[in-house]
């Protein structure tokens, strides 16, 4: 943000399609007509520092601006920008909000399996990466590893043989 502070902020604000504005310096002092002043205050607090915490009351608009300045980061968000991290005092109020999250944007990753909502438990870290191919990486240890799991699994299955149910009646032989 430091870097390019100049971002499109047209969804939120009364200025013309294509305004952007440098969000440091030249913060437009009237909010949009969907926000009051403390709703507006705590976006700017959002759009404009490394880390934010909202907090107030319940139905004070909380997630509601956290809705609108995700959408605002994701709107001028560059290839190799950071990861934008949401955090929440409970998994209930995390859902909640990547309800909202979802409606607009799919390629997020949710940590934590504690989630009821169905459409949400699919995007657990668990779920996306159970879902994606395994990466193969040249010069990695990990296909070497997966060959020698593979030849002490055989190794295994081979000694245990005389153990199987099919050999129960006969004798372990000395060996």
């Amino acid at each position: 943000m430091e870097k390019n502070p100049i971002y499109d902020i047209q969804s939120v604000t009364e200025a013309a399609e294509g305004d952007k504005v440098d969000i440091l310096t030249n913060w437009p002092r009237e909010p949009s007509q969907a926000m009051d002043n403390t709703q507006w205050q705590a976006l700017q607090e959002m759009l404009t520092k490394r880390l934010s915490l909202i907090q107030g009351p319940p139905g004070t608009g909380k997630t509601y601006v956290s809705v609108v300045a995700l959408k605002v980061l994701l709107l001028n968000m560059k290839y190799g920008d950071s990861p934008i991290i949401l955090a929440s005092q409970t998994n209930h109020a995390l859902d909640q909000l990547l309800r909202l999250v979802a409606t607009f944007e799919t390629s997020y990753i949710r940590l934590g399996s504690r989630s009821n909502d169905p459409e949400i438990k699919r995007r657990t870290l668990y779920c996306v990466r159970q879902n994606e191919p395994a990466v193969t990486v040249h010069g990695s240890v990990l296909g070497g590893a997966r060959k020698e799991q593979k030849f002490l699994t055989q190794a295994i299955a081979r000694i245990l043989q005389p153990f199987n149910a099919e050999n129960a009646q006969e004798p372990l032989p000395a060996s």
